[in-house]
């Protein structure tokens, strides 16, 4: 059950689900006996138990490991309430991360530079960024890097390098494709879309590393993306509220334009907006 309850969990964070709160909480009973001290403790903090006493050893290879884990829990708990005590909480969770544990000092100083860059402490977040970037250089945690090229990229298109962001973006995007993670894809395209929507000169430079594209062509490109947005999310209601569904209404609109060079949108991709090479 245990095994189970961790891989669903696995398929709900690539889905964007929150665990399954009655799975998590059946664990936990199921476990109750100190045989399964980890199990139990595991199951606890999927839950959001309150932190009692932990049943494991102090000195057990996994204590460390666990106890930066509740903590990172709690700082995520806090942080739309009480961003400052999430801070302090996310730097007690790295500092209690164990150096081995690579994707658990990841997930922290990424939410590290997330909770900043919502405070538009850019320096702070890039500082973060750059950790984890040289946390993963030699290729470990493959998930964590392009989740930080995800967040490096909305960083730098918030202090206006837009081209930088774009780069990262597409870092993220084939990082994610190689996962073939559903929910990073489908973010990354949004992202891209959303910036080549703002000006379509954009779109040429991810599809081809010029400028040359039409207006209309990048329009047309721009639906494809959407579409498979949208088609990597499944599970999610179409009632006209999610950003990519506002994305494809408006490029849709701007392609029906009288136009010179007329074009249908696309209901799938035609080419992927991935880093040019010469």
């Amino acid at each position: 059950m245990a095994v189970l309850a961790d891989a669903l969990d696995r398929w709900s964070a690539r889905l964007g689900r929150e665990p399954d709160t009655e799975l998590t909480q059946a664990v936990s009973r199921l476990t109750a006996d100190p045989e399964f001290a980890i199990e139990h403790e595991l199951a606890e903090i999927r839950a959001g138990a309150p932190a009692l006493r932990s049943r494991v050893a102090p000195l057990h290879r996994y204590a460390a490991a666990l106890r930066a884990r509740r903590t990172h829990r709690e700082a995520l708990r806090l942080s739309e309430p009480n961003p400052d005590a999430a801070q302090r909480l996310l730097d007690q969770a790295w500092r209690q991360s164990p150096r081995a544990d690579i994707a658990g000092r990841m997930c922290v100083l990424i939410d590290l530079a997330v909770l900043h860059l919502r405070g538009m402490r850019l320096d702070a977040a890039l500082h973060c960024l750059r950790s984890a970037e040289e946390l993963t250089a030699d290729g470990r945690d493959p998930a964590g890097r392009a989740r930080m090229y995800e967040t490096a990229a909305a960083l730098f298109w918030t202090r206006g390098e837009h081209r930088r962001a774009l780069r990262h973006w597409q870092s993220a995007l084939v990082g994610y494709r190689d996962l073939d993670h559903a929910l990073g894809i489908s973010r990354c395209l949004q992202h891209l879309a959303g910036a080549a929507l703002i000006d379509t000169s954009y779109g040429g430079l991810l599809l081809d590393g010029t400028s040359n594209l039409t207006h209309t062509e990048v329009l047309r490109q721009i639906t494809g993306w959407l579409a498979e947005a949208l088609r990597l999310r499944p599970d999610v209601p179409r009632d006209g509220e999610l950003l990519a569904e506002r994305y494809l209404a408006d490029a849709n609109r701007r392609l029906a334009a009288p136009s010179p060079q007329p074009r249908q949108a696309l209901t799938a991709i035609d080419r992927w907006p991935l880093p040019h090479t010469r």
